[in-house]
């Protein structure tokens, strides 16, 4: 179910005059899918846009309401950014047909604590972030939770088919494809210590070299 809802305004302004929308806070769009005919240019809240895709990300439904127009169920699909300041400059939103099922990149969270970590010294690798999953559009989950508190050796891993779906959900990606794993820590204060040790060793024997030089000048 969509749970969180934007306003927005139709759009006649496009080319290069959009950057005066931005400057005015203001955010242009694009709605098309399925679930609408054409494309359609509509403007935003920049603010408002910003916190929603915060919480939401690409796979959860929201509610769009174009003044004037209807409300529809939507998926932020694209978004671009400024490079400097990282904030967004433009946003597709995707209307699906709600009885299709589609196949969207999910977050995956990690929750717990590794045994492994405090046993072991090893360090949690997590080498996928998102998961491909198939589902109907009010069905796509805003996140996967990866319970690791069962990890209790180095090497010890989650794949794709250890990760624990909704109702409604299937996996699109594959299923060997590793999640997480639990890595040997590597002796970095160690060779720290080494270097440290070595750099001090060496500045003492640039002194000693000094003071060679001087008493050598002072004899002449």
């Amino acid at each position: 179910m969509a749970t969180m809802e934007l306003n927005a305004t139709p759009r006649t302004i496009i080319g290069k005059e959009v950057k005066k929308l931005r400057r005015e806070g203001l955010l242009p769009a694009v709605v098309y899918g399925p679930g609408v005919e054409g494309v359609h240019a509509i403007t935003l809240n920049s603010k408002e846009v910003e916190r929603v895709y915060t919480q939401l990300g690409k796979s959860s439904m929201l509610r769009l309401k174009v003044e004037g127009g209807v409300t529809r169920s939507v998926l932020i699909h694209e978004v671009q950014y400024d490079n400097t300041h990282r904030h967004l400059t433009h946003v597709d939103f995707l209307a699906p047909n709600m009885r299709v099922a589609m196949t969207v990149a999910v977050q995956v969270v990690l929750v717990g604590e590794a045994p492994a970590v405090r046993l072991h010294d090893g360090i949690v690798v997590q080498s996928a972030t998102e998961l491909q999953v198939s589902a109907l559009p009010d069905a796509i989950p805003g996140a996967l939770t990866v319970d690791i508190s069962h990890l209790e050796e180095v090497h010890s891993q989650v794949t794709a088919a250890d990760v624990a779906l909704p109702e409604g959900v299937t996996l699109v990606a594959d299923p060997a494809e590793v999640i997480v794993t639990i890595s040997q820590a590597q002796l970095v204060e160690v060779e720290e210590e080494t270097t440290e040790a070595e750099a001090e060793e060496a500045a003492e024997e640039a002194a000693e070299g000094g003071e060679s030089a001087e008493e050598s000048s002072s004899e002449a």
